[in-house]
């Protein structure tokens, strides 16, 4: 089986990510600064923003928790309201926006198994 690649179709403003097979690829070229792959059945263009690997990820533990942020989810350790910030294992932490509090709370509470979710849930009110 070939190796998967993801990639995005832009459609005026819509942009679809999927995945073609390495093996489908004819040969790789660089335009406005964005790697496109080109195949018998069409060019691609490599996911080039975070709302592109924020689509392709989704599914697979991440989450968007501000802009230009994305974590895996069972990777965070800790969460801190009043910081706005989440924590990792070596004290590595991210920011986390107001406007993602309430949804990455909700997830946390619902979402999380291990009880070493340590949340300090206040958000910051700078």
């Amino acid at each position: 089986m070939s190796k998967l690649i993801p990639v995005s179709i832009r459609r005026g403003k819509e942009v679809e990510v999927i995945e073609i097979p390495l093996e489908d690829v004819l040969f790789q070229f660089i335009e406005n600064g964005i790697i496109k792959f080109q195949t018998s059945y069409g060019v691609f263009s490599h996911l080039s923003s975070l709302e592109e690997f924020d689509r392709y990820l989704s599914g697979e533990g991440f989450r968007k928790v501000e802009r230009g942020y994305l974590v895996q989810t069972e990777k965070i350790q800790r969460y801190d309201g009043d910081l706005g910030r989440v924590f990792f294992e070596g004290g590595i932490s991210a920011p986390v926006s107001r406007a993602h509090h309430k949804d990455l709370v909700a997830f946390l509470r619902e979402g999380s198994e291990a009880p070493a979710y340590k949340l300090n849930l206040k958000p910051s009110k700078a």
